[in-house]
This record gives structure tokens, sequence and C-alpha cells, in this order.
């Protein structure tokens, strides 16, 4: 009876060796074993390789900048600066914000604030003396995060605002049914509570953490009297009378529930807001 061995892998110098000779031949079948290792290798050989995807062309140096955010050194510094100047490519931009000198990120931060990398220039510099923050550049959620894991303060009001703020939010967009942390059985028994959305519950979660006790207490007052309306309401008790799937079930009730929030929102809130009601 035959035997078979399984093929010994091909040592790491020798397939940078491939994957830097462009001519080998054989530099996608590196590149893709390369990868497959990266994570187990040792760090010496890990930064080896980070140089050399580096020096490569733009699909394999963003391939590097996303490996950069977990293996930084600050020996990178000097290359990661030059490919900035060179290339000003988004990828490369996140790890200048999170490991470059906090000067280097402040004097340049308004080069690397395009989009979604504001809210991690906010928290980078948020206690920087003289950083000042855009709200108007953040969601809420993104808003109330910065302020709680960078130890800044928000007073009563704008703490309160900033939930009703989000649940007008909701009553504009609408509630996704992925947007719901309750389960649907659950939810067929005691309806919806605007507690139960994902995003009202982290912005409640930073609240509770920088110490806004009142304010939530406030909030959850409003909530559980909206889920009540919701729970009383004949759109609720005739939807629970139709024998739909758990997603359908969940979805319309949803859209239920947007009614029944914007109905009870602060006029202030109210005003600034349209919603479609149910037909």
């Amino acid at each position: 009876m035959r035997y078979y061995t399984k093929k010994r892998n091909t040592s790491s110098a020798l397939l940078l060796k491939r994957f830097i000779n462009k001519k080998s031949g054989k530099v996608e079948e590196a590149r893709k074993e390369i990868k497959a290792r990266f994570d187990y290798l040792d760090w010496s050989v890990q930064k080896r390789i980070l140089y050399a995807f580096l020096s490569s062309g733009k699909t394999d140096r963003a391939w590097a900048y996303a490996k950069l955010l977990r293996h930084w050194d600050d020996c990178f510094i000097p290359v990661i600066e030059s490919l900035w100047n060179q290339y000003h490519e988004t990828k490369c931009s996140w790890s200048i914000i999170r490991h470059f000198p906090e000067e280097y990120v402040f004097k340049n931060q308004d080069y690397f604030s395009d989009g979604d990398n504001y809210y991690f220039v906010c928290r980078r510099l948020a206690h920087h003396p003289e950083f000042q923050i855009d709200r108007s550049r953040l969601t809420i959620t993104e808003y109330l995060s910065v302020l709680n894991s960078t130890g800044r303060s928000i007073d009563k009001k704008e703490a309160l605002d900033a939930l009703f703020e989000l649940i007008g939010y909701y009553c504009s967009v609408g509630v996704n049914i992925y947007d719901i942390a309750c389960p649907a059985p659950i939810i067929r028994l005691i309806g919806l509570n605007p507690m139960d959305i994902r995003g009202i519950r982290r912005a409640m979660r930073n609240l509770d953490e920088m110490g806004c006790k009142d304010v939530l207490d406030i909030f959850m007052d409003w909530c559980n009297d909206v889920a009540k309306k919701i729970r009383e309401s004949n759109e609720f008790i005739n939807l629970n009378n139709q024998p739909i799937s758990d997603v359908k079930y969940v979805s319309r009730l949803s859209d239920i529930s947007v009614v029944y929030m914007y109905l009870a929102l602060p006029l202030s809130i109210m005003s600034k807001l349209s919603v479609k009601c149910i037909p």
C-alpha cells in the first residue's frame, strides 16, 4: 500500500523573494500564500512582508494598510508618510490617524477628515485642548461615543435632546428589522419599545457610562409610555390577529411604532421632521 505525504511548505523567505521578483512567474501564488500565513508568522518576518507589500501596487498597499492597524510599529512612519504624500489613499490615512504622533495628526487633520474618517480623528484628538468637535459631521451615536470614549462631558439638556433627535432620525428613515435587538416572539407579546432599537441602546449605554442617570430615567419613562400606547393600539391588536411570519410581523410593527414615536416627540423635535403615516 502506497502512502502519500503532504507537500512541504515553501519557506517564508523564498515566498517573499518570489513576490518581490515580479518576473518570477510565481508572484500571485506567493502573494496568496503570504496572506494566508501572515498572522501566524514572527514579527521580524511580518515586518519584511509589510515593507514589501507597501512597495508594491495599489491592491497590495491596501492590504498592508489594513494589517498595519493592528501590527503597527513606529518604524513605518517614514514610509507611510511618504506614501500618503504620494498617493493620498484613504486607507493610508487610517494608520496616520491612529498611530502617528498626536501633534502631526492635529496639524494635518484637515487632510485626514473626509467622510467616515472624521469620527476617528475626533476620537484621537478630542482631549486635545485646541481641538473643536464639529458635531454636524457626526451622527448622534458617533457624537456620544466620542464624548464617552474621550472623557468629555455633556449637559442634561443636550443629552436629552440627543436622544429625542435620534428617535426623530428613526422616525424619518424608518426602523429596519435588523435595527431591533428584541427577539420576535417577545415583541409579539409585549410590542416594540423604542429602547429595543440598537442605535438607541448604544446611545443610552454611552450616556449611562457618562453618568447621565437622571436623563436616562426621563427618557426611559418616555419610551415605556410610547410602548404602552403601541401595545394598546388597535393596529397592534389587529396585527396580532394576522397569521404572518416573524419577519413580516416585526416589519409591520416597526412601521406602526414609528408613528407612535413620532406623535410622542417633543414639538421642538417634531417640527424638524416629516414622516409617512400608515396607509
